[in-house]
């Protein structure tokens, strides 16, 4: 990549792909200058810092989740509505699998 492609991926970042982008820096899946292209992006753009927020956020329920499966605990919260419930058991499976 060209010193001046560079900075224009950095200006011209646009939240669809920001939001394309976040998803594979969860899996820790970005080039140098795509996290460069991100952060820039990040910090002009609230929406998608709230959406990364949102992203960290369910990962780490899903990953809770998933622990407390494989150690046999019941992920039976009461806060939860049965169809709310059902949802989740429902992606942490297809996640798992």
């Amino acid at each position: 990549m060209t010193a001046k492609s560079a900075i224009i991926k950095l200006l011209t970042l646009r939240c669809r792909e920001s939001s394309e982008l976040l998803s594979a820096a969860e899996d820790g899946d970005l080039s140098r200058m795509d996290r460069w292209a991100l952060r820039a992006h990040l910090f002009i753009c609230g929406p998608c810092r709230k959406y990364r927020r949102q992203i960290r956020s369910l990962r780490r329920i899903i990953n809770d989740a998933m622990q407390r499966l494989e150690s046999g605990e019941d992920l039976h919260d009461r806060r939860l509505s049965d169809e709310a419930r059902a949802r989740l058991q429902s992606l942490i499976e297809s996640y798992q699998g």
